[in-house]
């Protein structure tokens, strides 16, 4: 059977990873993981570790992974736990985040920019969105490097460009998140759509 590339498609609210396995240390993030291969893998969910071939990790819920076959990693954002009713102040917040990551946008700006109080963001941003403004900040920095690393920057050029201090920083930051290296993204096929 031929060699199979490693292929990482980005779709608004979704990335998935396909190729060969990964061994990825404990690590959490925002999104939803799917994670299903041909062949057995070992995934540690919590304190639980079972071998299996398909597994979904719920968000923010710390995880790892070693599975040595071909894989198949969906990261999902979920939608936010709407306890009450939405007000929208949570979409806006974030639309103004994703406008804004070039300047590193805090959260009193952007509850300046929405004209609401920081406490006031704080509260509905996490029922609306589901995670707390600064940890989503973080994700979208995050993602904002795979889109620069997909366009050709490096990692010191992308991390630079998605608001973290340097290459070691987004390092620290990326293996916290997804328990690998930003390295592991170099030499990958980055697709912006499912059509490539």
């Amino acid at each position: 059977m031929p060699a199979r590339s490693r292929n990482l498609v980005l779709r608004p609210g979704l990335v998935v990873y396909s190729g060969p396995g990964v061994e990825a240390a404990r690590h959490r993030h925002f999104a939803v993981q799917v994670v299903r291969s041909g062949e057995p893998f070992e995934i540690t969910i919590g304190d639980e570790r079972r071998t299996t071939d398909r597994a979904t990790v719920p968000s923010m819920v710390e995880h790892s992974l070693r599975a040595p076959g071909w894989i198949e990693v969906s990261l999902i954002e979920p939608e936010g736990t709407w306890k009450g009713p939405p007000t929208g102040l949570g979409r806006k917040a974030i639309e103004y985040v994703e406008a804004n990551l070039d300047g590193r946008p805090s959260l009193g700006q952007t509850a300046a920019a929405l004209n609401i109080s920081d406490s006031r963001l704080t509260h509905v941003f996490t029922e609306e969105v589901g995670i707390p403004f600064r940890r989503y900040v973080l994700w979208a920095r995050l993602r904002r490097v795979v889109e620069e690393i997909r366009e050709g920057s490096n990692l010191t050029r992308a991390a630079l460009d998605a608001g973290f201090s340097d290459s070691s920083h987004l390092s620290r930051v990326f293996r916290e998140n997804f328990g690998i290296t930003p390295s592991w993204l170099l030499g990958m096929e980055i697709s912006p759509d499912w059509s490539s």
